[in-house]
């Protein structure tokens, strides 16, 4: 028989590392200051890709935070359903050890 083990605090601490990780992701990508520097440098051929940099990056940015945030809302809810099934099971050892008499 194995034994699984969680820690509650260490579940929480993991999902606020990731939502955390995700909010301070977000607003960080490079379209703005590309296309600042795109202006700064009039008539260069390879200015165009500046901005499409940059907006790829704010893309994968997104998604990358929107994929990690997802990834602490399912740390949250696995740590929910733990919780709720050991208490189930607990309810359940409390019901037998009170039909055969133990405490």
């Amino acid at each position: 028989m194995s034994t699984f083990q969680l820690s509650q605090k260490d579940m929480k601490q993991a999902e606020n590392a990731a939502t955390k990780a995700a909010d301070i992701a977000r607003g960080h990508g490079s379209s703005v200051p590309l296309g600042a520097v795109g202006a700064a440098i009039p008539g260069a051929k390879s200015v165009g890709f500046l901005s499409e940099l940059g907006t790829s990056w704010d893309e994968e940015i997104k998604a990358w935070a929107d994929s990690t945030e997802a990834f602490g809302n399912d740390i949250a809810a696995t740590s929910a359903d733990t919780q709720t099934t050991d208490g189930a099971a607990g309810g359940l050892f409390d019901d037998l050890f009170g039909l055969i008499g133990g405490n």
